[in-house]
């Protein structure tokens, strides 16, 4: 291999040692033991997007019924199209359904529509509170909603739970949401919105929604609202239940309707990720090789086999600088798998699920781009 290639293998794993940077940072900083509070919220809307759901919407449903008992929260369906058994389901239990007339592309279409068709209705309540189906609230959850001062959004904890690369996905989520969002919040940054369990003030809503247009509406809505300003907090108190796929083959097209939003992402918003990293360089880039890094079920493998290899090769040119990088590059990846096995042995083998469901993703990309929110069920 020529001195070329080598500087480009050298080079390849730059914008993934950044993001395990970073993380390290805010898993330190999650060490503070730091609670924002805030003030009650009055009226809130709650919108449940659905494609083709069915009867699933029935656990989601109910519970946001159970938990706006008493208090001055309304609760939407948004169908993305004709449903009638979900229609049926929300009409039986008092829900008023929204049907967005033409279905697709994907979800941050049916909330584009939501916010144009509910306009008046948005702007009369103090928050507006976006849930999946398959996610399921506690019966306090609008009593402990609470907004800080100066926050534009909050996000809920998520509790996942399923099987296989289920099972793997939850403890991702749980890491993530406990650790780096608890940093990036004591640090003073905006934590990541998560799709689910996600509440909005009213005109932050409207605002957010016009400009989205990705497959990956809640990531899209975090780098936008952070690059004009504006903060998420976690929301302390209040869980969302969330269902996480079952088998490989319902997580292999979740993951790779998000390996199409990515990439759209990063295309569509290049503008605002500029913006981002000349108001606040640290954040921006933070933004930019998290984009580039995930999903870590494939980044860290990568990781290894790129730093081993150049390791390797540049040893064998008498490259020792580059040696020693590779050495650096390959090591760091392997304390991060030593870490997932030394405290959660049971996850592993969920886990290699996981990534050959990102695996099997890659292989089915360019269908990624088709498919609506979670890849279950039929239309998807």
């Amino acid at each position: 291999m020529g001195a070329a290639w080598l500087l480009i293998l050298a080079l390849l794993p730059v914008p993934w040692m950044l993001d395990a940077l970073f993380r390290v940072l805010w898993g330190l900083a999650a060490r503070r033991q730091r609670i924002v509070l805030g003030s009650p919220v009055g009226r809130v809307l709650a919108l449940v997007p659905a494609r083709n759901e069915g009867s699933a919407v029935r656990p989601t449903l109910e519970s946001l019924v159970k938990a706006a008992e008493g208090q001055e929260a309304k609760v939407v369906l948004l169908l993305d199209g004709p449903d009638p058994q979900a229609r049926g389901v929300a009409e039986a239990l008092g829900v008023r359904v929204l049907e967005k007339p033409t279905p697709g592309p994907h979800k941050a279409a049916a909330l584009r529509y939501a916010a144009q068709t509910l306009a008046e209705e948005i702007l009369a309540a103090d928050a507006v509170a976006i849930f999946d189906v398959g996610s399921v609230v506690a019966a306090d959850f609008f009593r402990q909603l609470r907004f800080p001062d100066g926050v534009a959004a909050v996000q809920a904890k998520l509790a996942g739970h399923g099987t296989g690369p289920g099972e793997a996905a939850g403890l991702s989520e749980a890491l993530a949401q406990d650790v780096w969002d608890r940093g990036k919040q004591n640090l003073g940054w905006s934590v990541k919105l998560r799709g689910t369990g996600t509440v909005f003030r009213s005109r932050v809503f409207l605002e957010l929604a016009s400009k989205l247009e990705t497959q990956i509406e809640d990531t899209e809505a975090s780098l936008l609202l952070q690059a004009a300003g504006g903060k998420a907090v976690l929301l302390e108190g209040a869980v969302v239940q969330d269902e996480k796929p079952k088998c490989v083959e319902e997580a292999s097209r979740q993951r790779a309707r998000w390996l199409a939003g990515q990439a759209n992402l990063l295309w569509r918003h290049r503008g605002m990720l500029l913006k981002l990293l000349a108001k606040s360089p640290l954040q921006g880039l933070a933004w930019v090789v998290g984009l580039l890094s995930r999903p870590l079920s494939l980044s860290v493998p990568l990781r290894f086999l790129v730093g081993a290899a150049l390791a390797l090769l540049s040893w064998r040119r008498s490259e020792q600088l580059l040696a020693g990088w590779g050495l650096v590059v390959a090591a760091s990846a392997a304390a991060e798998a030593a870490w997932l096995v030394a405290r959660h042995p049971r996850v592993v083998a969920p886990a290699i699920h996981l990534a050959w469901a990102w695996v099997k993703a890659v292989a089915t990309f360019p269908q990624g781009a088709k498919r609506w929110l979670r890849g279950r069920g039929r239309g998807r």
